[in-house]
């Protein structure tokens, strides 16, 4: 439980960080303002329409999942079905294109997996406390 919680620690706001640097740096539009002006450009833009690509919820929800998959596999398809389920409500209440909750999903799994495969510093003291309480 404690490997969990750190690997949660630390890549979940990692993963939002890369988020929003994306965001910051491709400026998508929304799909909700394309659906209502739909000429306007949609890469590169200005203003807080433009803030739609990666899925900043599918991101880090991947990251999230991608994680308990690893510490809980026998939920994993509940895992996996929880994660699909939100890609679909991202898209069909229209606050995300297809493409953005794509890009999230990878980019939330990019920063998971390795994450999940550092060597943790959280694991020696937690075994160290654990040999010294029994030997004691």
């Amino acid at each position: 439980m404690t490997r969990l919680l750190g690997v949660i620690r630390l890549s979940m706001p990692l993963s939002y960080a890369i988020k929003d640097v994306l965001q910051g740096v491709l400026r998508r539009q929304c799909a909700r303002s394309w659906i209502v002006e739909p000429a306007a450009p949609q890469w590169f833009g200005t203003g807080e329409n433009f803030s739609g690509f990666p899925s900043g919820h599918m991101t880090v929800a991947t990251c999230l999942v991608f994680v308990l998959c690893r510490e809980y596999s026998r939920y994993r398809w509940a895992w996996i079905a929880a994660l699909v389920g939100l890609g679909a409500a991202l898209i069909g209440s229209d606050y995300h294109f297809v493409g953005d909750v794509t890009a999230g999903a990878y980019v939330g799994w990019l920063v998971g997996w390795p994450v999940d495969r550092l060597p943790a510093p959280w694991d020696g003291a937690h075994r160290s406390l654990e040999v010294s309480s029994v030997g004691g």
